[in-house]
């Protein structure tokens, strides 16, 4: 995927300044190498995010939360800071979100994951997270940056058909 088309997706404008520092940064690979992100140069962003350190065991991946933003802890209703994600999440969001970030790991591209979580009845929810890999030690992704947000699904509260088939449309493709 084209960067440009990626940031023609972002309908957030906190998603779309952090693709553009993202952008920025990016050197070797087109990817930003991780040691050039600080915590405070995403100040704006930090209560959205959390960053997912890459760690390398035997023939396999495994991811550990470094950092949760204020909103992903109200979200998950606890802190992953210092926990491997699949701790963290429910084995379904666990298991996606596991499998997008070692896509991330092996395409080294970002992408932006969405997914239907809490659907039952009007109080469902889209799940939107940016995924930015950042390039690390030997040329491998280190790092992910996770920009996370919660859509609401707003199209079911109304009457009108064509609203709400025109308003998934969105979401689904």
């Amino acid at each position: 995927m084209q960067y440009d088309e990626l940031e023609s997706r972002l309908r957030q404008n906190s998603q779309r300044a952090l693709f553009n520092y993202w952008r920025r940064r990016a050197t070797r690979h087109g990817l930003p190498v991780a040691k050039d992100f600080h915590l405070n140069d995403l100040r704006e962003f930090c209560d959205q995010i959390f960053l997912i350190k890459v760690k390398r065991e035997a023939a396999r991946l495994r991811f550990r939360c470094d950092y949760a933003g204020t909103k992903v802890v109200l979200h998950l209703g606890q802190n992953p800071k210092g926990r491997w994600i699949d701790e963290v999440l429910s084995t379904q969001e666990g298991s996606v979100l596991r499998l997008a970030f070692v896509e991330l790991t092996a395409l080294k591209r970002p992408q932006l994951l969405k997914r239907e979580a809490g659907l039952s009845g009007p109080q469902g929810r889209i799940e939107e997270d940016l995924l930015l890999p950042c390039i690390g030690d030997n040329d491998m992704v280190e790092l992910i940056i996770c920009h996370s947000t919660t859509l609401n699904r707003f199209a079911e509260d109304t009457d009108n058909q064509e609203v709400r088939q025109a308003v998934w449309g969105l979401f689904r493709s």
